[in-house]
């Protein structure tokens, strides 16, 4: 940290929020507690630490569907962090976005959420070694199931 973010630092933890209460009322009135901006160091590391803890966890992985119900097309998706991408998904067409698709954003904003199902059609199980890296299975998996379902054409957004 260099001394000017060092003093900024200082200045903002410095400051006091309390409100201004007249001397005669008693603190325990207003219920508000007197404390400082910002986060104590204790709580900093702990944060670190739970952050480096969650970084380390494996998550859900594998290949995630969106299918239109209407006419049954689908795109396909690996996905090393299937609920993430599930949401992804799911806020990008809410918005009427989808750059790998902009065919299924336009389906999905003219039929509606109602018609399609987003689903995780398999599932890459994790192994042992906590230093594989799964982008290859899963690029595998994909292919697998690209070949099996071919959602091209008329019978995909790919």
């Amino acid at each position: 940290m260099t001394p000017r973010q060092a003093s900024i630092n200082e200045n903002i933890n410095s400051i006091d929020l309390t409100p201004d209460v007249p001397p005669d009322v008693p603190p325990d009135v207003l219920d508000v507690p007197r404390v400082k901006y910002g986060l104590h160091k204790e709580d900093m590391i702990n944060r670190k630490e739970a952050v480096k803890e969650y970084k380390k966890t494996i998550q859900p992985m594998g290949i995630v569907q969106v299918r239109n119900l209407k006419n049954n097309r689908a795109f396909l998706m690996a996905s090393a962090n299937t609920p993430g991408t599930i949401n992804s998904i799911r806020f990008q067409l809410k918005m009427g976005t989808f750059l790998p698709s902009p065919e299924l954003a336009k389906d999905w904003s003219e039929l509606g959420e109602k018609n399609f199902v987003i689903e995780v059609l398999d599932e890459l199980k994790p192994i042992d070694d906590p230093g594989h890296d799964y982008r290859e299975d899963l690029k595998e998996l994909e292919r697998m199931w690209m070949e099996k379902l071919k959602p091209f054409g008329t019978q995909g957004y790919h």
